[in-house]
């Protein structure tokens, strides 16, 4: 059960992500603004039932879809990691996106009624992701998905890896991913066998003089219920992935 002061909004699919609001002193944090008008409307009606704005609003990482629904509330602040704001400029993200004026570079903590939302650099997902910590409770953002394989096409497993060891270290009990359903802390020890599996059979395969093509080991072996995940195209691209940071580790071997 979440607090009276949480509220999630999203369909616990895969493509719609979760929005969480959290009640502040003097008006709401929204994190992960929603991109669906429908959305951000329950929203701004949630927010005038209680009396109160969005006061900040929370960019996980750089991805537009994470991005859009800033311009449903005009009035919000836009918190970020100072590393959104450079890849924002360095991909010449616009389609309207609205920049972050507040940015920090470790963690940064946000008062709210029941005690301070600590924001912090998670990067893994992509070099920009944060995650949050309310009480015991994780905010993920795309770091957790609760109905995919961990997905790091912008990333690196091995940042990833060390991402999800310090969450592990955390005291919490539930989690709520960027998309899919509210689950537990067990999902961190899940996404860390995936990596660890996934990695060591590809280091496998190429080692032993195999093509990057030739790893395409099956989802079902690393992800039990993948029956459930509607995006297997992570799974490969993870794969590609993992290739890639072979390619770029055997280069530095050799120029050392």
């Amino acid at each position: 059960m979440l607090p009276e002061d949480i509220r999630v909004f999203g369909n616990g699919g895969v493509k719609e992500r979760n929005s969480v609001l959290i009640e502040g002193e003097d008006g709401f944090i929204l994190f992960d603004p929603p991109g669906e008008k429908t959305v951000a409307q329950l929203i701004s009606e949630s927010c005038r039932q209680l009396g109160k704005s969005v006061r900040i609003i929370v960019y996980t990482h750089h991805h537009v879809n994470h991005l859009l629904g800033a311009s449903y509330f005009p009035e919000g602040i836009i918190c970020s990691h100072e590393t959104t704001m450079l890849q924002l400029k360095e991909k010449e993200i616009d389609l309207g996106v609205r920049l972050p004026n507040l940015l920090f570079s470790s963690s940064i903590e946000i008062r709210c009624c029941r005690g301070w939302l600590r924001l912090f650099h998670c990067p893994g997902h992509t070099v920009d992701s944060i995650c949050g910590v309310y009480g015991d409770i994780l905010l993920g953002g795309d770091t957790i998905l609760e109905n995919s394989p961990p997905f790091w096409g912008e990333g690196e497993s091995t940042t990833y890896l060390r991402s999800l060891a310090e969450l592990s270290s955390l005291n919490i009990s539930l989690v709520i991913p960027g998309h899919g359903k509210i689950c537990g802390r067990d999902r961190l020890s899940i996404y860390v066998d995936y990596i660890e599996k996934l990695t060591n059979s590809a280091w496998y395969i190429l080692e032993r003089g195999g093509e990057p093509d030739s790893c395409r080991l099956p989802l079902s072996e690393f992800y039990p219920n993948y029956l459930r995940v509607m995006v297997p195209e992570f799974h490969l691209a993870n794969l590609q992935t993992l290739s890639r940071e072979w390619i770029a580790r055997t280069q530095r071997k050799e120029t050392s």
